[in-house]
C-alpha cells in the first residue's frame, strides 16, 4: 500500500517560508512527534502535500536511513510508518495536522487549512 502525500513542516507563525523536508511519526521519550525525513528535526505542525511519485512504508524508511538517522527500533518504526501510509492516503491536500499519543500508537489531528500565503500586488 502506498501513498502520494507527505506530511512537510510548516510554521504557522510564518507560513510563507518554505521547508524543504517531509515528516514521519517517531517515538521519542514515550511520547510521539512529527520529525523531519532529511535534517532530524522535530516539528509541531505539517501541511499535506502531493509529491507526485507513489511510496510506501519502505521507501519512506529508506530516505530516514540515507539521511543518517539513527533508528534505535526499526521493527517499531516500520509499524508506525505503515500506520502513517494508511492515514496519508485519506487526508485532503493542503490540510495542517499535529501529532497526538494513542495508547501505544498515534493520530494525526486536523489543525485546519493551511494559511493563504499573502501575495504582493503591484497596481497597474
Amino acid at each position: 500500500m502506498g501513498t502520494k502525500k507527505m506530511l512537510a513542516p510548516i510554521d504557522l507563525a510564518n507560513p510563507e517560508k518554505e521547508f524543504r523536508d517531509f515528516l514521519y511519526p517517531s517515538k521519542e521519550d514515550g511520547t510521539f512527534k512529527l520529525k523531519g525525513v532529511k535534517s532530524g528535526k522535530v516539528w509541531e505542525n505539517g501541511v499535506v502535500s502531493f509529491i507526485g511519485l507513489e511510496i510506501d512504508k519502505n521507501d519512506i524508511f529508506k530516505k530516514i536511513i540515507d539521511s543518517g538517522i539513527v533508528v534505535p527500533d526499526v521493527k517499531e518504526l516500520l509499524l508506525f510508518l505503515d500506520t502513517y501510509v494508511k492515514y496519508l492516503k485519506n487526508l485532503s491536500l493542503g490540510t495542517v495536522f499535529c501529532i497526538e499519543n494513542e495508547d501505544e500508537s498515534f493520530k494525526l489531528k486536523p489543525m485546519g487549512r493551511k494559511p493563504r500565503i499573502k501575495k504582493n500586488h503591484r497596481l497597474p
